[in-house]
């Protein structure tokens, strides 16, 4: 069975209506406090209300919505870890020049703060990417190494050997194609014994798939590393993915299926026939020698269609930020508002009593039921929050039944 105040803690991030927002605050439960401070309709005296002795997930909350100087200061003050990853990850929204620049001057701006900030759904301004990406040194930066309006190239190859990360395949990916000027510096990353802290199989696998790379030694040096992993699993992964790429020559391709022709491991043999595979398709398509963008070749195009196709079938997150000529736009549409539906036939909850009824939604308190009870002030909206978590009849009645109380 659901807690009474399960309704209104679906409806508090949404609500609109101050007096209706006050009446949720007056109630004071912390569960109901996490939801409010969600809200980012709260005044700032509102939130006030909510910061004041709060629990941690309040204050955390507070922070992933904050907007301005004046909603964001307060917090950033707050001892507790959370709030402040809340706050960066919440992308410092509306913050002035004044209080970034303050922010980023200081000791305590962190390598985590910059990350944070940094993958927030709110990136920094243009002018503190830069600043962030120097700071975090994480895979978060690779985006900002990206754009060389930011980073001319030998600033971008200076901070791409202090990054520090793990497994950021992804990011490296988009950074390669982005940005192919970089990919002898990854190239050197990957295949040679110089001291970095990027994962050396998320820089092979991520040049594996590179549209960029047409020199066959670059392929070969990538080949040789990838038999240097010491895992046979991640060894096969890294020289099937370099195996598919249609930038392979045949001669190039002949050297993996070499490597699973000799290998002892239980896979290889349905390995070297995988290689063959691909080798027979070579031979009847050929391989790609130009950018992808400007191919007209019938043969070429539909080699790299096959292998798009494969790819994300296999992998749904691959894709290449700058290829054009084979991507499809579909038209934006605008969705359209659901008409309300009436008080009469909405309910608190569906019931077995209730056949064909809507729940109550935010948007039918702040456009049906706000125009009738603000102008009865406060009281109103306390009374309806207190008999709406256990009301069993329609939204109507209930209305009917505050007004008349609160009038």
């Amino acid at each position: 069975m659901s807690s009474p105040l399960y309704f209104l803690n679906q409806i508090a991030p949404l609500i609109k209506s101050p007096l209706a927002l006050d009446a949720l605050i007056a109630i004071n439960n912390p569960g109901l406090n996490a939801e409010l401070a969600e809200n980012s309709n709260l005044t700032l005296t509102q939130r006030g209300l909510l910061y004041k002795n709060c629990k941690v997930e309040v204050a955390a909350a507070l922070a992933r919505t904050a907007v301005g100087d004046d909603q964001l200061r307060p917090l950033l003050t707050d001892p507790r870890n959370s709030v402040r990853t809340n706050i960066f990850y919440g992308g410092l929204k509306g913050a002035s020049p004044e209080l970034l620049q303050e922010l980023t001057a200081t000791n305590s701006f962190t390598s985590a703060d910059a990350h944070n900030w940094l993958i927030s759904p709110t990136p920094p301004p243009p002018n503190f990417i830069k600043i962030a990406a120097i700071k975090a040194r994480s895979s978060a930066a690779l985006a900002a190494l990206a754009d060389p309006t930011i980073f001319p190239l030998e600033e971008a190859i200076k901070l791409l050997w202090k990054i520090r990360a793990q497994y950021a395949e992804g990011a490296l990916r988009d950074l390669a194609d982005h940005r192919p000027e970089l990919i002898p510096t990854l190239l050197e990353m990957a295949t040679q014994s110089h001291s970095h802290s990027i994962h050396r199989d998320s820089l092979i696998s991520a040049l594996a798939y590179s549209r960029h790379i047409f020199d066959q030694e670059a392929f070969t040096s990538l080949i040789q590393a990838a038999r240097k992993m010491p895992s046979y699993y991640v060894r096969r992964q890294l020289l099937t993915s370099i195996a598919k790429n249609p930038n392979l020559a045949p001669e190039t391709l002949q050297v993996i299926a070499n490597v699973f022709k000799r290998s002892t491991a239980s896979r290889s043999r349905d390995d070297y026939t995988f290689a063959q595979k691909i080798l027979a398709t070579k031979a009847e398509l050929g391989y790609v020698t130009s950018d992808w963008n400007t191919l007209t070749d019938p043969l070429q195009i539909t080699l790299i269609t096959q292998y798009l196709t494969e790819l994300t079938a296999f992998k749904s997150n691959l894709h290449y930020p700058t290829l054009t000529t084979f991507t499809t736009t579909s038209a934006d549409t605008q969705p359209q508002p659901t008409p309300l539906s009436p008080l009469s036939n909405t309910c608190i909850k569906l019931t077995t009593s209730t056949p064909g009824a809507t729940v109550l939604t935010a948007r039918q308190i702040d456009e049906l039921i706000a125009p009738e009870l603000n102008p009865l002030g406060p009281t109103a909206w306390e009374l309806l929050f207190s008999l709406a978590p256990t009301w069993n009849t329609m939204v109507d009645e209930l209305l009917t039944t505050v007004k008349s109380t609160a009038g």
